[in-house]
């Protein structure tokens, strides 16, 4: 089965001046279409750091588009992992290598010109590899898993270290981010840890544990601000007949850190209708 897709950038109120109508219209400068077997969705959207290169990725294929801010984009090509779904993708601070990660654990690197592989590591963590980046500087890439595991490889693939000192993640992976101006890096796991790494030294500068279960992360574009979406479940369990159901409440907070510093802020998010509900299971 193939599915046609089709990728839209809606650039013109951001990169290019308004030619035609209103200054606040969107109007597309590039439209794509392209087959992927078995009909996988582009599910991610990645942009280099200055902007200049999108990549996007659609079950085991990622493509490569040029974003110019005098007309229309073009693709560059695409690179491929096989049948295991890329799970991740991060361009180097200045934008000559991309890091891939599957679901089986690979780890790639390829030379974003040329699209050539420089190093591919099969099984780089045990199960789902989850996220990766590379460090401010480029020297290293950086990739978490569902194995729980914070690793570093250089920029060709080798290992370099795994980091565990002075703290350790119990669960999944779920954002790796590197801090501006050095050679730290950010993770947060699905355990509620945020770790505050020193690649040099390999071990943990700054660990810190919140109060709820971690749902989704980011990273500001000044690589110097933590947004993280938290998410507390609190309820009563009952039986009926057979089934066993959840009166499950949900309390959801957005909490912004400055990782450097520790400083951090926390607003629970506004109750919508769906904040409670039950949960029904045999």
């Amino acid at each position: 089965m193939k599915t046609r897709l089709i990728l839209v950038l809606i650039l013109s109120t951001l990169l290019l001046p308004a030619r035609n109508g209103p200054a606040d219209s969107f109007g597309p400068t590039l439209q794509t279409r392209w087959s992927v077997p078995g009909g996988a969705a582009v599910r991610r959207l990645v942009f280099s750091p200055d902007g200049r290169w999108l990549a996007a990725i659609a079950g085991s294929q990622a493509r490569i588009f040029e974003i110019t801010a005098d007309g229309p984009g073009r693709e560059s090509g695409s690179v491929s992992l096989g049948r295991p779904e890329i799970t991740g993708l991060a361009f180097r601070p200045d934008g000559k290598e991309i890091a891939l990660i599957d679901d089986s654990g690979t780890l790639a690197i390829f030379e974003r010109a040329s699209l050539k592989s420089v190093a591919q590591v099969p099984r780089a963590h045990a199960g789902r590899a989850s996220c990766v980046t590379f460090t401010s500087d480029g020297t290293y890439v950086v990739t978490g898993g569902r194995d729980g595991k914070v690793k570093v490889w250089t920029t060709q693939g080798q290992p370099f270290a795994e980091l565990a000192g002075g703290a350790k993640h119990k669960g999944e992976i779920l954002m790796v981010a590197a801090l501006a101006g050095g050679r730290q890096v950010l993770s947060v796991g699905q355990d509620r840890q945020v770790i505050l790494w020193q690649i040099d030294t390999q071990r943990a500068i700054r660990p810190m544990s919140v109060e709820k279960d971690v749902r989704s992360a980011a990273i500001g574009g000044d690589g110097k601000t933590l947004a993280l979406g938290l998410q507390l479940l609190t309820g009563n369990r009952f039986r009926s007949g057979g089934l066993s159901a959840h009166e499950i409440r949900s309390e959801d907070t957005l909490r912004l850190a400055v990782p450097a510093i520790g400083r951090r802020s926390g607003t629970p998010l506004p109750a919508s209708p769906s904040s409670a509900f039950p949960r029904t299971h045999p």
